[in-house]
C-alpha cells in the first residue's frame, strides 16, 4: 500500500485544519505563555480618553493595538455594556486583515444593584464582567443577552429604565440623576455621573438568569472588580451577601500598579478567606505610550493555554500552574526537546531479531513536523499504535539504548539501519541531547540491583555542583601521578640494576685497560678515549639537532598562525614567526605544511672524519704496540674494544646516573602532591553529604500513598579491596603460583586492613612481621602457596611501597568507591516489594534531576491511586523545573497531570499506519477524542451519576 492511499483512508482522522496546524510553516505548540488583557476600553466607551472628537481616534487606537501584538496575544474589549467597540475591531480583522494576530474577547461590565443606596462622597458598586468566548455572534450577545436586559435596569431611587439603552438616553438620565446631587459633591463622582453609568444598576441574578441559554453555555466566564468590591461597605447583615457575589464569580479584575501591588491585593482576598483568583489588567482608556496606570498594555498577567475561552477556562481548574503574574514571560526549563519528525521509505519495515517475520514500519507515513511542549508532553494512543516506538526512536536517536530496538531492527533497502548512527537523516530532534530516558524495561531495571542508587549518584549527586568536576579532575590527575609514580619505581629499579651492571661492564674495561703498564700504550689508550669522547659529543649533537627540529615542525604544522584577536594570539604568533624565522623550514606550497631544510654543518662533519681518521690510525698504533709486546689476535682485539668501549660505558653511566637522579627528584615531587589526597576526600566527602542532603529534602513526602524516600552513603569497602587486590595481582602476576586460590591470597593479604596501612606507618618489615603474626594466630602454615605469592611479591621491599601507592589511590577516589543506598519507608530499597521499588524508581525520577525526563508508560507497576493522588500534581510541579515526555494510555497523567501538548496516535481499522493529532486539554475540537481516555462521554457521565457527583453547568 503506498502513502497516498493510506491518507486518503485517514483523511477522517487527519483533518483539513490539522494538516494545517502540523504543517512545516505552522506546527502546533499546544498551551503557551501569552499576556491576556481582559479589561480594555475602545474609543467608542461611554468613559475614554483617547479623544472624542479627533476623526483620527480610531486609526490611533487600531495602530496602537497593532503595535502591542508582539507583547499581548489576548485582549478583552469592554466597553461596559455596550459591545460596538468589540464589533468594530472584529470587521477591521475580517474585513481589513487587520489585527490579525491578536485575539479579541467581547466583555460586558455590569454595575450591581447589590449594595446600591446612595451616600454622597461614598458612591460604589460591584462591577460584573462577563467575558464572552469570540465565537458567539456579535447579533446574539445583543439580542440574547444585552436586549433582555433593558427591562431589568434600575435608577437609583428604585424606579425600572425601560428605555433602550444606548448613548443618546444615557447622557439624558445622566442629566436628570446630576440635577439631584449638590454641586459641591458632583466632582466626588467624576464621569460617571455625567453620563449616567453609575445610576443604571442591574441585580446578579438578572444577569445569571439571562446567561442561562443554550447560546451562552460553555461560552462565557465572569469576573467582579476588586476595587469596587473592596470599597463596598461591610456590615453584619450584608457579609454573607457581599462573600457570595466575589465566591460566585470565576476571576477577579484588578488594575495594579505594580507586581507588588497586586500581591498585596491577592493576599489581602485570602486573608478575607473568599475568591482570590486575581487577574491584572489594564483597565485601559488611554493610549500605551501615556503616562496614566490604565493605559494599553499596562498588563502583566500571562497565561498558558490557547487563545480561546477554553484556554482560559484552565485558569480555573489550575490557576497555580496556568497563571502567572509577572513584568517577564514565566521561566523555561533550562534543557529543552524541542521537537520531531521522520521521513522513513515507504519500503522500511520492522523485523523481529533472529527472526524472518516482518511488518510495515507504523511510522511509514509520517512526515511533518511535531513539537514538544517546554514543559509536559503525552504520547497517547490506544496499544499498538505506535506510541512506544516513538519514544524508542527518539531515545535510540539521543544515544539511549532501548530493549524495543535490541529485540527488534528496521531494514530500508533490505539492510539494517543504525538508528543511533542515522546516516540518512530519516530521524531528527532538534534541541538538547542531553535527556532522561526511562524504556519500560528500564523502570524495572531501575528497581532491581543497585541501578537507582548509581543513577541517583551520577546523574544526581554529580550533577548538582561543578565542585564534583573540579574534585573528579583533581583525583583524576593524582591518581594518574599515583599510576605513573609506580611506573617510575618499577622503571628506577630496573634502571639502578642496569647502572650497576654497566659501572661493572666499565670496571672491567679499566682493569683491562690498566693491565698493561707501558706509559706508550696508556697514551695511546688515552688519546683514543679522548677522540672516542669528540665523536660521541658531535654525534649526540647531530642527534639533538634533528630531534629538536622535528619537534618544532611538529609545533608549527600543529598550530598555525592565528587572528591576533588578543595579546596571547599576538604573543602566539611572535613565537611561531620566531621558530619560522630560521632557515631549516621550508614553506611548500603544494603540502600546505611546512618541510625541514636541514643545514648542512660541514666544520662538524669534516672534524667527525678526521677524529675517525684519527681514532683508526690510534687503534692500529695499539696493534702494533700489542704485536711487539707478543700478544695474541684475540688479546689485541679484547684490548681494541676495550678502549672503543670505555667512552660509551663513561657516557653510559654518566647519562644513566642523571636519569635515576632525576626520577629520585620527580618521585620525591610526585610524593609531596599525594599529600593533597586527604584534603580532597574529605571535601568530596562533605559534596556528597550535602547534595544527598538537598535530595532527601526533595523526597520528604507527605502523602499516605507513598512511604518516605531517601538515601545514604558510605565507603564501598568491600569493592575497594576487590580493586587493590587485582591491581596487585596484575602488577606482579610472575609472583603469582598457578593453582592458588586467589580468595586465599586475597583473604591472607587482608588480614592487616589496607586502610590501616595507608594511615598508618608500615614497611615491608613490620607488614612481614605482623601478618607472620596473625597467620600464627589463625594456624596458616607458611608453607601454603597463597601465603608464599605475598612472600614473593614483597620480597622486593620497593613492591610494598607500590603496594602502598596502590591502596592510597583507590582509599582516597570516593569517585570510583562511593556506595549509595536507597529506602522505602523503613526498609532498604533492595528489601522491598516489586511496587514499591518501581514507586520509588518513578518518585525519585521525577522528584530530583535537570535534564528532560522522557518516560515510557510511566504507570506501569503503579497502583492508580498512587498516580491520581500523588504523582499527577508532582508531575505538575516539577514540569515547571524540567521538561517532561510520556508516552501513555493513563488518562489521570493527561488530563489531571494538565499536559500542555498531547499527540494522539491512530490507527484505522485494518491500517496498519500510524496517524497523530497534535491538540490540548482546551482544544474542543478534539475533547471527544480526549474523552475516549475515559471511556467516552457516556462511560464518563454514568460514573459521574453512579459517584453521586455533580459539575457546575457552564
Amino acid at each position: 500500500m503506498n502513502a497516498n492511499t493510506t491518507n486518503d483512508i485517514t483523511s477522517e482522522f487527519v483533518s483539513l485544519e490539522l494538516n494545517h496546524m502540523n504543517s512545516s510553516t505552522n506546527v502546533y505548540n499546544g498551551s503557551e505563555w501569552r499576556i491576556w488583557d481582559l479589561h480594555v476600553h475602545t474609543p467608542d466607551s461611554i468613559y475614554q480618553k483617547y479623544g472624542k472628537n479627533d476623526p483620527n481616534t480610531w486609526e490611533k487606537y487600531i495602530s496602537d493595538l497593532e503595535s502591542l501584538r508582539s507583547e499581548i496575544a489576548v485582549i478583552g474589549i469592554n466597553d461596559y455594556f455596550f459591545i460596538d467597540g468589540y464589533e468594530r475591531l472584529k470587521k477591521e480583522k475580517e474585513q481589513n486583515g487587520r489585527l490579525q494576530d491578536l485575539k479579541l474577547l467581547p466583555v460586558v461590565e455590569f454595575r450591581l444593584r447589590e449594595f446600591a443606596g446612595v451616600e454622597f462622597g461614598k458612591y460604589q458598586r460591584p462591577n460584573l464582567h462577563v467575558i464572552f468566548s469570540d465565537e458567539i455572534e456579535v447579533g446574539i450577545i445583543k439580542s440574547q443577552f444585552l436586549n433582555a436586559l433593558q427591562s431589568k435596569y434600575l435608577l437609583e431611587e428604585g424606579e425600572e429604565f425601560n428605555r433602550t439603552v444606548d448613548r443618546n438616553s444615557l447622557v439624558e438620565l445622566g442629566k436628570k440623576i446630576k440635577n439631584t446631587i449638590p454641586p459641591e459633591k458632583q466632582k466626588e463622582f467624576g464621569s460617571d455621573i455625567s453620563v449616567g453609568f453609575g445610576n443604571l444598576n442591574l441585580y446578579k441574578d438578572d444577569i445569571y438568569e439571562a446567561l442561562k441559554k443554550d447560546c451562552f453555555t460553555g461560552k462565557y466566564l465572569t469576573a467582579l472588580g476588586k476595587a469596587e468590591w473592596s470599597s463596598m461597605k461591610w456590615t453584619p447583615s450584608s457579609i454573607a451577601v457581599k462573600k457570595s457575589i466575589i465566591n460566585e464569580v470565576d476571576f477577579i479584575f484588578t488594575a495594579a500598579e505594580s507586581v507588588e501591588s497586586y500581591t498585596k491585593s491577592k493576599d489581602s482576598l485570602k486573608k478575607q478567606g473568599v475568591n482570590h483568583l486575581l487577574l491584572d489588567c489594564s483597565d485601559a482608556h488611554y493610549y500605551s505610550h501615556s503616562n496614566e496606570k490604565d493605559r494599553i498594555g499596562n498588563c502583566n498577567t500571562w497565561i498558558k493555554g490557547d487563545l480561546s475561552i477554553e484556554g482560559l477556562k484552565q485558569v480555573v481548574f489550575e490557576p497555580d500552574y496556568r497563571l502567572n503574574i509577572s513584568t517577564q514571560k514565566p521561566i523555561e526549563p533550562n534543557r529543552k526537546l524541542q521537537s520531531f519528525s521522520f521521513n522513513f521509505p515507504e519500503d522500511t519495515i520492522l523485523q523481529r531479531r533472529g527472526s524472518s517475520e516482518n511488518q510495515p514500519f507504523c511510522l511509514n507515513i509520517l512526515k511533518d513536523l511535531f513539537k514538544f511542549s517546554h514543559y509536559f508532553t503525552c504520547i497517547i494512543g490506544g496499544r499498538g499504535t505506535g506510541k512506544s516506538t516513538i519514544i524508542n526512536l527518539i531515545g535510540e536517536k539521543l544515544g539511549e539504548s532501548t530493549k524495543f530496538f535490541q529485540d527488534n531492527e528496521l531494514i530500508i533497502n533490505g539492510e539494517k539501519y543504525d538508528i543511533k548512527t542515522d546516516p540518512k537523516s530519516l530521524i531528527k530532534i532538534s534541541g538538547t541531547s542531553e535527556v532522561e530516558f526511562v524504556s519500560q524495561g528500564k523502570v524495572e531495571s531501575l528497581a532491581e540491583g543497585d541501578e537507582l542508587t548509581r543513577l541517583v549518584f551520577n546523574e544526581r549527586i554529580k550533577a548538582s555542583s561543578t565542585e564534583f568536576v573540579s574534585l573528579d579532575e583533581e583525583l583524576e590527575s593524582i591518581c594518574q601521578e599515583i599510576d605513573s609514580t609506580i611506573d617510575l619505581i618499577l622503571l628506577y629499579r630496573k634502571e639502578k640494576i642496569r647502572l650497576n651492571e654497566k659501572k661493572k661492564e666499565k670496571r672491567n674495561v679499566e682493569l683491562i685497560l690498566n693491565s698493561i703498564n707501558d706509559k706508550r700504550y696508556k697514551e695511546i689508550t688515552s688519546d683514543i678515549k679522548d677522540c672516542q669522547s669528540q665523536i660521541n659529543l658531535r654525534e649526540k649533537s647531530k642527534t639533538s639537532y634533528l630531534d629538536l627540529l622535528a619537534h618544532l615542525l611538529s609545533i608549527i604544522n600543529n598550530h598555525p598562525k592565528k587572528k591576533e584577536s588578543n595579546e596571547i594570539d599576538k604573543r602566539t604568533n611572535r613565537i611561531l614567526d620566531s621558530i619560522l624565522s630560521n632557515e631549516e623550514f621550508e614553506y611548500v606550497q603544494e603540502k600546505k605544511e611546512y618541510e625541514l631544510n636541514t643545514k648542512k654543518f660541514e666544520n662538524i662533519d669534516s672534524e667527525l672524519s678526521k677524529l675517525k681518521e684519527k681514532k683508526h690510525g690510534l687503534n692500529k698504533r695499539i696493534e702494533l704496540f700489542l704485536l711487539e709486546k707478543g700478544m695474541n689476535e684475540d688479546s689485541i682485539k679484547d684490548s681494541q674494544s676495550a678502549s672503543e668501549t670505555y667512552s660509551k660505558l663513561k657516557d653510559e653511566v654518566e647519562n644513566l646516573d642523571k636519569k635515576i637522579s632525576f626520577m629520585s627528584e620527580k618521585f620525591e615531587s610526585n610524593n609531596s602532591k599525594f599529600q593533597e589526597l586527604p584534603e580532597i576526600k574529605s571535601s568530596y566527602e562533605e559534596l556528597i553529604k550535602s547534595s544527598l542532603e538537598a535530595i532527601n529534602k526533595k523526597l520528604q513526602i507527605q502523602n499516605e500513598n507513598v512511604h518516605e524516600i531517601k538515601f545514604d552513603f558510605s565507603f564501598d569497602n568491600k569493592g575497594f579491596r576487590e580493586k587493590i587486590f587485582e591491581e596487585l595481582l596484575r602488577k606482579f602476576q610472575s609472583s603469582y603460583i598457578s593453582g592458588t586460590s586467589k580468595e586465599k591470597i586475597k583473604e591472607t593479604l587482608f588480614l592487616i586492613p589496607p586502610n590501616n596501612i595507608v594511615e598508618d606507618d608500615y614497611n615491608t618489615d613490620k607488614f612481614m612481621k605482623e601478618l607472620e603474626g596473625i597467620l600464627g594466630l589463625t594456624g596458616a602454615r607458611r608453607n601454603n602457596n597463597y601465603v608464599k605469592v605475598i612472600e614473593n611479591i614483597f620480597q622486593e621491599k620497593t613492591h610494598f611501597y607500590i603496594y602502598k601507592l596502590i591502596i592510597k589511590k583507590h582509599w582516597y577516589n570516593w569517585s570510583k568507591n562511593i556506595q549509595i543506598k536507597g529506602y522505602y519507608g523503613n526498609k532498604e530499597l533492595q528489601s522491598s516489594s516489586f511496587g514499591q521499588k518501581c514507586t520509588a524508581v518513578i518518585v525519585t525520577l521525577m522528584m530530583t534531576g535537570l535534564k528532560p525526563l522522557i518516560i515510557d508508560e510511566p504507570e506501569a507497576h503503579l497502583d492508580n491511586r498512587l498516580v491520581a493522588d500523588y504523582l499527577v500534581n508532582l508531575l505538575k510541579s516539577k514540569k515547571v523545573d524540567r521538561q517532561v515526555i510520556f508516552a501513555t494510555h493513563n488518562s489521570n497523567f493527561v488530563i489531571n497531570g494538565d499536559a500542555e501538548l498531547i499527540h494522539m496516535l491512530h490507527i484505522p481499522p485494518g491500517e496498519v499506519f500510524t496517524s497523530i493529532r497534535s491538540t490540548s486539554i482546551e482544544n474542543l475540537k478534539f475533547r471527544e477524542e480526549l474523552l475516549k481516555l475515559e471511556g467516552g462521554e457516556k462511560a464518563f457521565k454514568v460514573r459521574e451519576q453512579k459517584y453521586g457527583l455533580s459539575s457546575r453547568k457552564r
